[in-house]
């Protein structure tokens, strides 16, 4: 019996056969009207969806509570938090200073616009930044703490000490030649390390003052920096877009009106905005070549299938209807989206694409077995439309379980599902019968059957059928496999649904801006206080805490208002411990460090120095007056500074300290930050402390959203159980069967992930109650035509029902693997996993399926244990 020849069919009497018998018999006889309901409802989806606002920003998480936001409103409204972009003008030839100043006034003058960018200003060559240290700068950079030390070298004990940290700063120990060498005797000028300390200390604040995020190469009277301030964060698509080309447009105005410019301007431009833009251009660039690609080898593969051109219309039109319908659903519901929730009816193109290939498959097979349109459109609804209904149910149901979370990011995400999944649905039923209907009127009911491809399912239903608890043994032999592997799987919660997927040096390669501190790594930590005296206080006792920790807690970098101007308290104390002449007394700190040199058989002079600098920072502490808010106000660069770190709203003193966190502890911001919060927080008070920082925020939502993904597993299990047990007349041995192929690629996809050490992020988890759409509806169709054709034997149903899962999975890999290709991590990411689920699910689904039936079946009933081969 070959797939064309008649048989009897099981005669099963439901309301659900006859509805979608009825409905497609109507919508095939009325071609014309149900035409134009189909296009009116197109035409209102689309004027719906046209409404809709997309957010392009690439974050897909919530903001911070009220409280938060309210908490860093008036710090941002002084200094955003964004990174600042660099633009770098090179010339050919050497600039004088005229033209350096008309080139830079021309250019601050043109680049400021409203919405796009905030300030301009040039930065000046590093080398102006004075490289002195005078003692008034390093008194306003010590700490209490430094002074410990200090206070212990006057005893025999701490000299002795202070000459073995020494020896230990030259890589010597007592009694070795080298100890009486010049690294020895250069190290005495300061044995502690403490003048070193102050002056990296005073350094750091000037280069955080002044810092330009630069790598080299950028000084010389051939180059002028300008220091660009954005308005909005370089996580937003559109507006990094329009920043870079706002720049590079005004700036190739004025190098082609060259009135201002020399001859020879290049515009070079450095920052995350500049790496989001290239994103994006390269990643509409990737879309256009692949996708291309991608529907020529569809074509093709639809070709080769059912051997007819009218099948790309017949298959594609669906998805496409269902992909306009979501939108204008949605639009019902709300105006505006996030970005994620926007891309994904996109994705569940791949579901409808299943939807219309099962259901045109079987009206093509219905159709070349009987010759006729109406008994064909029948059994395609009666058959392939309870399996698409069910399935759609079903998954619908996986997506809305996710409603029930409090993440409002996750329930935008579960109605654009729910709503996207009914939609592909009532596209695939509605649009096959007019298309059918003129199919028939073209043809004059005339059918011209042809061979469908088999795509090697005669082998392998013939393998499956003769050695099914060989497969079955396989199956599972590789599920235990892989379910070791499961274990190592690393979901990265890191970056909880940025959608940019990697920091901005890693994301893109050859031209990131290295030497820019990824927002990924940056922290900031705000303190609250009712007095400025008091904020001040508590920031000096933060940043001390910073300053003292080791190791792994270490940042890189500090940028602290305590650095530049520290509270009067502390001031007032640093001082009256060096004045006192019981605590700190240069004259006999030197004695005993010349004793100490004298025991050791060293030079005694060596010491002088260091005493002649401690007394010199005695004499300033003596002499400096007291350093106030007042008296910053003078410099150009601390009155900047003042304006970054401090702010001053409803009675409340806020001051911001921003650190970042070193590249090779990647932790610091996540697994070791309670750790490090508990350090930070020493002694601070109990005053208000807040942390912002891409990490953090992303931890927080990533907890959220595994709590939420959790339930949405129970709900999902009972979603299915619900659907498919009534399905198949409380089989529940079908039913769990039919949910078995899910099982197989949730455990093969993780467990190969895991194997293959590849991380997967939460925006790529999302992916999978697609994958649960789809391995349901194959699995449900394949193991309802075996009771709808039930005096066909099982390895006729294997060959015939496996075909439409081939063409569908391969259709859905060519789409899939298109993607992947993209330079976009996060949907190269989620076109991965989704690729090798679907491939796994389909897999399960030819195999370890029918495997169980065969070997349920051959202690069953005795019309299906006739196992020839039908040639």
């Amino acid at each position: 019996m070959n797939s064309h020849e008649p048989y009897p069919k099981a005669l099963e009497r439901s309301i659900r056969r006859r509805i979608l018998r009825a409905i497609g018999v109507h919508l095939y006889r009325h071609p014309i009207w149900a035409a134009m309901a189909i296009a009116a409802l197109t035409v209102l989806a689309v004027r719906g969806g046209r409404r809709l606002e997309v957010s392009s920003d690439l974050r897909a998480f919530a903001l911070p509570d009220e409280e938060e936001r309210r908490a860093w409103a008036p710090v941002f409204l002084t200094h955003a938090e964004n990174e600042p972009l660099v633009a770098i003008v090179r010339f050919d030839a050497p600039l004088d200073l005229a033209q350096t100043n008309r080139a830079v006034e021309t250019l601050v003058r043109v680049w400021p616009a409203p919405g796009l960018v905030g300030s301009i200003r040039r930065i000046g060559p590093m080398p102006s930044v004075p490289t002195d240290v005078s003692m008034g700068e390093m008194l306003r950079a010590l700490r209490p703490g430094d002074l410990n030390e200090l206070e212990t070298l006057a005893s025999r004990d701490g000299a002795a000490r202070a000459l073995a940290l020494a020896r230990r700063r030259v890589g010597t120990t007592l009694g070795e030649p080298r100890a009486r060498g010049t690294g020895l005797s250069s190290a005495l000028t300061d044995p502690t390390g403490f003048f070193d300390c102050l002056e990296e200390r005073v350094r750091t604040a000037r280069s955080t003052m002044r810092r330009t995020p630069l790598g080299g190469g950028v000084q010389g009277d051939r180059t002028l920096v300008f220091l660009v301030e954005p308005v909005r964060s370089a996580s937003e698509i559109s507006y990094s877009l329009a920043l870079r080309d706002h720049l590079e447009r005004t700036f190739g105005a004025v190098r082609e009106g060259r009135e201002s410019l020399p001859a020879g301007a290049r515009l070079e431009l450095r920052g995350e905005h500049v790496d989001t833009a290239r994103m994006a251009d390269r990643t509409r660039t990737d879309m256009v070549r692949s996708l291309g690609l991608a529907l020529l080898c569809v074509a093709l593969l639809l070709i080769l299938a059912f051997r007819k051109v009218e099948s790309i219309l017949f298959v594609w039109t669906p998805p496409i209807l269902g992909l306009v319908w979501t939108y204008g659903l949605v639009s019902c519901f709300t105006s505006r989206l996030d970005l994620l929730s926007a891309v994904l009816p996109f994705l569940l193109v791949a579901l409808g694409v299943e939807f219309s290939v099962q259901i045109y498959y079987r009206f093509v097979e219905e159709l070349y077995r009987e010759n006729l349109y109406y008994p064909a459109l029948g059994a395609a609804y009666s058959e392939a439309g309870r399996g698409v209904f069910v399935a759609t149910v079903a998954t619908a149901l996986v997506f809305l379980s996710l409603y029930l979370t409090s993440y409002r990011s996750l329930r935008e995400l579960a109605m654009v599902g729910g709503l996207g999944i009914l939609s592909m649905a009532v596209a695939s039923l509605s649009v096959l019968p007019p298309m059918a209907a003129i199919k028939s009127r073209l043809a004059r009911g005339q059918v011209r059957g042809v061979e469908l491809y088999d795509f090697g399912q005669r082998s392998l239903s013939a393998a499956v059928i003769v050695s099914p608890r060989v497969c079955l043994a396989l199956a599972l032999i590789v599920t235990a496999y892989l379910a070791f592997f499961t274990d190592t799987l690393r979901v990265n919660r890191e970056i909880g649904l940025d959608l940019r997927g990697a920091p901005s040096a890693q994301r893109l390669a050859g031209g990131d801006s290295p030497s820019l501190p990824p927002s990924s790594r940056r922290l900031s930590i705000l303190l609250e206080a009712p007095d400025l005296e008091s904020a001040l206080a508590r920031n000096d006792r933060l940043y001390a805490n910073l300053v003292e920790l080791e190791g792994r807690y270490r940042p890189e970098r500090i940028d602290s208002l305590s650095s530049v101007l520290p509270s009067q308290a502390i001031q007032e104390t640093i001082r009256a411990r060096l004045a006192d002449s019981r605590r700190f007394n240069p004259e006999e700190v030197l004695s005993s460090l010349r004793a100490a040199a004298r025991s050791a058989h060293l030079d005694s002079v060596r010491f002088d120095p260091f005493v002649k600098r401690l007394g010199e920072l005695r004499a300033a502490a003596a002499s400096e007056p007291l350093r106030t808010v007042g008296d910053a106000t003078s410099d150009p660069e601390t009155l900047r500074a003042l304006g970054t770190h401090i702010a001053h709203s409803d009675g409340v003193y806020r001051v911001r300290t921003t650190l970042y966190a070193p590249p090779e502890n990647p932790n610091l911001l996540t697994d070791d930050f309670a750790e490090f919060q508990r350090r930070v927080s020493r002694a601070l008070g109990d005053g208000p402390i807040h942390y912002r920082s891409l990490a953090i925020e992303n931890r927080r939502v990533s907890r959220a959203v595994i709590r939420s993904l959790a339930l949405a597993v129970v709900l999902s299990i009972l979603s299915l159980m619900v659907c498919l047990v009534p399905h198949f007349r409380w089989r529940l041995a079908d039913a769990m069967l039919a949910a078995l192929p899910v099982v197989c690629a949730a455990v093969w996809t993780f467990g190969l992930l895991g194997l293959l050490h590849h991380p997967v992020s939460l925006h790529a988890l999302l992916i999978f109650p697609l994958v649960v759409g789809v391995a349901v509806d194959q699995t449900i169709l394949f193991i309802q035509r075996l009771y709808d054709r039930r005096y066909a034997t099982l390895r006729q149903v294997a060959r015939a029902g496996g075909r439409p899962n081939v063409v569908s999975v391969l259709i859905l890999a060519i789409g899939f693997g298109s993607l992947a290709q993209v330079r976009f991590a996060a949907l190269r990411e989620m076109a991965t996993v989704a690729l090798i689920a679907v491939a796994l699910s389909t897999l399960a689904t030819l195999i370890v399926v029918p495997a169980i039936l065969q070997i349920r079946q051959e202690g069953g009933l005795a019309a299906w244990t006739d196992f020839r081969d039908e040639e």
